[in-house]
């Protein structure tokens, strides 16, 4: 294997993968460093139970959010890539104007059901301290909204280093720095300050990513012959079947959190989430590739260069069981140290870790999976997986928190999470001729 890595790797670093993913891996890589310095300060500054709060918070907004957003994520990383590479600049701006159309009456519907229904709901299923940070945060959705579609825009053009960092990186590096003022002027920090940082930072994004895509681009943004036509059904056609696929698997990933905070405290849920955000630092290696490929493989398979593709994603996955693997060591040996950063309290998320650890290393190694198969026609087959795996998940979770509290939560993840992704690269191999493991490439 040794041998080998000798002879990919030199490649691989001249290759135009290697060059793009350099300022993305910074981008992604900074912001995760961000989210747990982050994620530090807040437990330092009101406890595990505010750091639950605000993470529950999140996991519902972003669940939200991708049910607005009607799928239409994937669809326009896809259509942009295929259209710049079709010189197609018309089309580009037709899939900005639709998404946008489409998706704000259904913003306004969020916000007169969350007028009259919110509290009560929340009331219900979680703890009521939870009403005041998600009222205040789940404000920004609009904003959210219209930068994750020009984000995955810039996606679709290449610009794949700027789309990670108003994606998520910005806003969390705001928030900091907004705390960090709060902080310095002897203000009163708590949990609606907090959020209202998150609520600021939001709309801050949003700004700056249309001032970006208005004036630091204008070869798809300014021309004068360009136009736009409404091709939401299109757009829907294909968003749809992939809203299915995203709604399963972001339910998936996060109905452990949700279900803690629902059948557990706020306090579990910040302990659990800290484990998770650990287990899962190597995820950020598998995003970088995701962003990447998306544009490549959606171009590639269009093109029916299915050859090319398999190299491609060959040489890649060798760095991701590379990564996977040093990842999983380093939670082992020193996973216990880690934790007591946060707060002795969250010694109780050591076993969790280890657990999810495991799962985010079989989740690593298997490679993009998922967006192979959105991409390439599979969106439906891809939905009853993880339907499948959502509702297992589900299942799982009620079971074990009930009996095993947050380390029950970690089993019923990681092992919905396995499987998933085992089966995604039996599929993959079978219905696209694609195989993204490395080592079960090998010619006999």
């Amino acid at each position: 294997m040794l041998s080998s890595l000798k002879l990919i790797l030199p490649k691989v670093k001249n290759s135009s993968f290697f060059k793009s993913s350099t300022l993305t891996s910074a981008v992604r890589g900074g912001g995760m460093f961000v989210n747990l310095l982050l994620t530090i300060f807040i437990s330092k500054l009101i406890s595990a139970e505010g750091l639950g709060l605000i993470n529950l918070s999140n996991q519902i907004i972003n669940i939200i959010i991708m049910i607005v957003l009607l799928g239409f994520q994937t669809v326009i990383v896809k259509e942009t890539a295929i259209a710049k590479s079709r010189s197609n600049l018309n089309r580009i701006h037709s899939v900005i104007y639709s998404c946008i159309v489409t998706t704000f009456p259904l913003v306004i519907g969020f916000y007169v059901l969350r007028y009259f229904f919110g509290d009560n709901v929340l009331g219900y299923f979680f703890d009521d301290s939870l009403i005041s940070p998600f009222n205040i945060i789940s404000s920004a959705i609009v904003f959210q909204i219209f930068s994750r579609i020009f984000s995955s825009v810039l996606n679709g053009v290449g610009k794949v280093w700027q789309s990670s960092l108003v994606d998520e990186s910005l806003n969390l590096l705001i928030v900091l720095v907004l705390i960090g003022i709060l902080y310095t002027s002897k203000a009163t920090i708590n949990i609606v300050t907090i959020a209202a940082c998150y609520l600021i930072s939001r709309i801050i994004v949003f700004i700056v990513i249309y001032i970006y895509w208005r004036f630091g681009n204008e070869e798809y943004s300014t021309k004068g012959s360009l136009s736009k036509k409404y091709v939401g059904g299109s757009l829907l056609k294909a968003g749809l079947p992939l809203l299915f696929v995203q709604a399963t698997h972001n339910i998936a990933n996060s109905i452990d959190t949700i279900m803690i905070g629902g059948y557990l405290t706020p306090k579990d849920v910040g302990i659990y989430s800290i484990a998770y955000k650990l287990a899962f630092v190597s995820s950020f290696i598998l995003q970088i590739t995701n962003a990447v490929l998306a544009p490549r493989i959606a171009s590639m398979y269009a093109n029916d260069q299915i050859p090319a593709m398999q190299k491609m994603i060959s040489k890649v996955n060798i760095g991701l069981f590379i990564a996977g693997a040093g990842s999983f060591l380093v939670l082992v040996l020193a996973g216990k140290f880690m934790l007591r950063i946060w707060g002795s309290e969250f010694d109780d998320g050591y076993i969790p870790l280890l657990i999810l650890g495991v799962g985010q290393f079989i989740n690593v190694i298997t490679g993009c999976v998922g967006l192979i198969i959105t991409l390439c026609g599979q969106e439906k087959a891809w939905g009853v997986m993880t339907l499948i795996s959502a509702i297992a998940n589900t299942l799982l979770n009620i079971l074990l928190i009930n009996f095993l509290g947050i380390i029950g939560a970690a089993l019923a993840t990681a092992t919905t999470m396995a499987l998933l992704n085992i089966f995604g690269v039996y599929f993959v191999k079978k219905r696209v001729g694609v195989s993204t493991m490395f080592f079960l490439n090998r010619k006999k």
